[in-house]
Order: C-alpha cells, then structure tokens, then sequence
C-alpha cells in the first residue's frame, strides 16, 4: 500500500519540501537514472513539479512557487517515480492544505496575545500602563537605560515573553479581585447565589442559566491534578523568571538581579593585608 502523507504549505510564499527514500531494510532506495515528480492537483488538470534527486542519500526536494499557491483549501497530490524503462511507481500520495501565513512576532503584545483567555480583553490603558511598570521594574536587571524603555531592540526575545506572562498574571489577580467583590454582592447563603448576584432567569416557560464571572474563574483558581490554572502560569513565571536570573515579587526563590561593572584586573576589591591599594582607573556599573 502507497504511504499517505498529510503536509501544508503557505499561500504567496516559495516554499521547499523534502522527501527521504529508503528501502524496507533502511537501506538507500536507489532512484539512479530516474525522474520523480510531484502531481498537485489544484484543478482537474495537475500541475506538474520536477524533483532534485540526491542519489547518496535518497532524498528528493520539490520546490513550490508562490504564483502556483494562491487559492485556500486542501489539495490532494502523488509522487510518482519514471524509471530508465519508463516504467511508473507511485511512491507517496496525501493532501497538502494550502493556508494564510501568519507572521512570528516577537513584541510583547503577540506574546500577551497567546497568554491571556478568550473571553478577557484588556483596555488599552491597563495594558500599557502594566507592560510599562514591568519594564521599569526590569530595566535595570536587564541593562535597559531609560532613553531605550520603549524601544523594542532593547529587549530579548525571552524578555519580552516574561513581560507579556506577568501582565496575564496582573490580570487575571485583578480579574479574582473583581469576582470576590461580586461575590459579596450576592446571596451568598444559598447554593445558586455563590456565584454571584444571578446565576438563573426565568422568563415564562423558559429557564435560562449561565456561568457569571464569579464561576469562570471558579474554574481558573480550581486546582487540578496539575494544580490551577493561576499556579501554571506562576510556575511557568517563576521558571522563566530563574532561567533570566532575575527576582520578582511572586516568586519565593531569591535570584540576584545581575548587575555589570568593569574594572582593572589589578584591582583588589577586598585586600588581605593591611595595605593601601591604589586603582588605575574608576569603577563603572
């Protein structure tokens, strides 16, 4: 039976697949003195792509054109491999699915993005008022002078997600505060008040219930096998946290926040005898 291979590719882009080709015994399937070629059948009629085989080590490359990839949607295509006798043998069949390119972004507002739940959008003004007192917390960990806070060069890759993972953090506390409030609001001496103020509607013959904020984040504070929701994302705060070497106020564990300064290697900062030692240039941190 022919292997099926299921693999995508990205509108607009040029773009290269290989393939490797090897006997049942692992051993090199030796294409000498043929072609292979790739079917893709974006229309009844496929479009044909040539193959560069490298005899050594069985590897095949098709290369895609961004003017060929142009429609959305799931295609299906074959390999099929033409001997010196002519003679054809499908080699691989599947579906490639064609999908939009979506940028990698490494700023803080991609990151938060991938942190923060569904159904919680943050004001504007909060979030920037969040992702600047985290920098200003971290600049001088991170050896960011103040002209640089806002500029995006000025912070790593892992920077910026630890940034982007304690403003969910500062949101989804605010968010609790905010239940609890609500909570108190409420007709907390019956079952279906614990949620909040109103947890069912009656309307005629209808009865219409719903999860209010109070039980939405019931579910994110509730501890799992693996704990909740909030302790992964403070685990995974303090870890990255740790791995920076830098301090923060939710984390137990004590880091020393790296401090840079540069000296003559003569200078002897803390002398064993009593003498006096006399440095050749200023120290700079």
């Amino acid at each position: 039976m022919i292997r099926e291979i299921d693999f995508p590719l990205y509108l607009g882009k040029n773009q290269s697949k290989m393939f490797g080709f090897t006997n049942d015994d692992d051993t090199i399937y030796n294409m000498t003195g043929s072609t292979v070629k790739l079917y893709l059948y974006l229309t009844s009629t496929p479009l044909e792509i040539s193959g560069a085989i490298t005899l050594l080590t069985g590897k095949v490359v098709f290369n895609f054109l961004s003017t060929d990839l142009v429609i959305e949607g799931k295609y299906e295509y074959r390999i099929e491999e033409t001997k010196l006798d002519s003679s054809k043998i499908p080699l691989i069949q599947g579906n490639i699915l064609l999908k939009s390119y979506i940028p990698f972004s490494e700023t803080i507002e991609a990151y938060l993005a991938t942190e923060l739940p569904a159904n919680i959008t943050l004001t504007e003004n909060y979030r920037v008022q969040r992702i600047t007192y985290w920098k200003r917390f971290l600049m001088g960990a991170f050896g960011v002078v103040e002209g640089n806070i806002n500029i995006d060069s000025s912070w790593t890759v892992m920077q910026n997600a630890l940034i982007a993972k304690l403003v969910a953090y500062d949101a989804l506390m605010l968010a609790a505060k905010g239940s609890l409030l609500h909570f108190f609001g409420g007709d907390y001496t019956q079952e279906s008040g614990q949620g909040g103020p109103i947890s069912k509607i009656e309307t005629g013959p209808a009865n219409v219930e719903f999860f209010s904020t109070g039980q939405i984040l019931e579910q994110l504070m509730k501890a799992g096998p693996q704990g909740s929701a909030l302790d992964t994302l403070s685990s995974d705060i303090c870890g990255l946290a740790q791995f920076l070497k830098v301090k923060l106020p939710m984390c137990k564990y004590a880091v020393n926040i790296p401090f840079r300064f540069y000296t003559n290697e003569d200078f002897k900062l803390y002398p064993t005898e009593e003498t006096t030692v006399v440095s050749q240039g200023d120290i700079t941190i």
